[in-house]
């Protein structure tokens, strides 16, 4: 997996645990 594809895949798993911990 090149280094950009991991940064976007780390940056959007950040954004579903922090809209996830705003719903709840």
């Amino acid at each position: 997996m090149s280094i950009v594809k991991q940064q976007t895949y780390d940056n959007e798993h950040s954004v579903v645990e922090h809209t996830g911990l705003q719903r709840w």
